[in-house]
């Protein structure tokens, strides 16, 4: 197990917290990880990274069993490549909970 000092900054490359420029990203979710956001259970999302995720981006979720629509924000993306997470995969911290028509 690894020594962490908690004053000290870690790999500024594992973490991102700082906003630039906003996307809005168009993905697939299911319905049951989607029920999981609504009732505050699961603000979090594990993805591939291939989208280019940034702190400020916007993802529009369409619920792949109904077809509804719903939007988040990332406020926090860990990457992959250390501590068990793929390099290549995220894990999005996101904030909010918009419907979308």
């Amino acid at each position: 197990m690894r020594n962490v000092n908690v004053n000290e900054p870690q790999n500024q490359q594992s973490c991102q917290t700082s906003v630039t420029s906003s996307t809005t990203h168009e993905l697939k979710i299911k319905q049951e990880y989607a029920i999981e956001y609504y009732a505050g259970r699961k603000p979090w999302e594990l993805r591939k990274n291939d989208r280019n995720f940034k702190v400020g981006d916007t993802i529009n979720f369409t619920i792949i069993e109904t077809g509804c629509k719903y939007s988040r924000d990332i406020e926090y993306i860990f990457e992959g490549g250390e501590y068990g997470l793929e390099k290549g995969y995220c894990i999005l911290t996101m904030s909010g909970y918009r419907y979308c028509l």
